[in-house]
C-alpha cells in the first residue's frame, strides 16, 4: 500500500501550510496554519487516517473478491 507523504512549508505571512504528495506525485497544499506545531501535528493525523482507510478498503475489496 502506498502511503501519502506531507511536508509542512514556511509562509512569508508567518503562517504555516502542510503539502500532501500521492505517490503518482500529485500534490495539495493545505495552507493557514498559525505554528508550525499545529502543522505537523494536523500532518500527522491526515496521514493516520489516510492509512487507516487505505487499510479498511483493502480489508472490504478482499472480503468482496472472497465472498
Amino acid at each position: 500500500m502506498a502511503l501519502v507523504t506531507f511536508q509542512v512549508i514556511p509562509k512569508k505571512n508567518r503562517t504555516y501550510a502542510v503539502e500532501l504528495v500521492r505517490p503518482d506525485g500529485s500534490h495539495r497544499t493545505i495552507p493557514g496554519f498559525r505554528s508550525e506545531h499545529e502543522a505537523q501535528a494536523w500532518g500527522v493525523q491526515a496521514e493516520r487516517m489516510m492509512s487507516a482507510e487505505g487499510l479498511r478498503l483493502t480489508a472490504a475489496l478482499r472480503n468482496k473478491v472472497i465472498r
